[in-house]
């Protein structure tokens, strides 16, 4: 990157560090391309920190309760007393997203891409402006990738923050289990949220 007086320039400047935007600016990089990577959050985006990432890990854990304290592994001989600390578990889910985080952001530092923690405007066609911590970053690029992602859509009579109304990212920040549960939707994230909790002992409910 050249720094100008008022402005740091770039071939590419990619918004948004998820799984589109983080694989955009390594490949960019490897093309031989000045690539700045502008993420407001962490690196990896949904995926890695709300979404299949902590899900998959958690579902997993879910299991091995489950499995430890079936009927089936009562006919094998298995008979376990399977407590949780819930909390335990999530702090165990939190380092495995951790070390992916970490692993992108190596990534990123051995590709030569500079990762800006921030939020871009666009101010015209070949420039942005990012805020982050400290100060606004000009950036002057030649191409620009958008890759945002996607954002929770609310339900109009149930808005976070209502009481007991979370939304599915906010679910991997919870600290106990919940007894009972009432999950919303019936894709795929309602169905595997359904099945974890169930199988972490909670009474679960899938309504859509």
């Amino acid at each position: 990157m050249v720094m100008g007086e008022l402005a740091t320039k770039t071939g590419v400047a990619v918004i948004g560090g998820g799984p589109g935007g983080y694989t955009a600016a390594i490949r960019a990089a490897q093309l031989g391309q000045d690539v700045i990577l502008i993420e407001q959050d962490k690196l990896g985006g949904c995926c890695t920190n709300v979404g299949c990432i902590p899900s998959k890990a958690l579902i997993h854990a879910a299991t091995l309760r489950y499995e430890a304290g079936s009927e089936t592994a009562k006919e094998m001989g298995i008979d376990a007393q399977v407590r949780i600390d819930f909390a335990k578990t999530m702090q165990w889910k939190d380092g495995v997203v951790s070390h992916l985080v970490e692993g992108i952001g190596s990534l990123c530092r051995m590709n030569g891409i500079e990762v800006i923690k921030g939020r871009a405007f666009f101010t015209s066609s070949d420039s942005l402006s990012v805020q982050t911590e400290s100060a606004m970053r000009e950036i002057r690029f030649d191409k620009a990738i958008i890759a945002t992602g996607t954002k929770i859509t609310e339900l109009g009579g149930l808005p976070f923050g209502k009481e007991g109304v979370i939304s599915s990212d906010a679910v991997f920040a919870m600290q106990s289990l919940p007894e009972r549960l009432l999950i919303v939707g019936g894709g795929y994230v309602a169905v595997e949220m359904a099945a974890m909790f169930a199988k972490f002992g909670s009474k679960v409910t899938v309504s859509y």
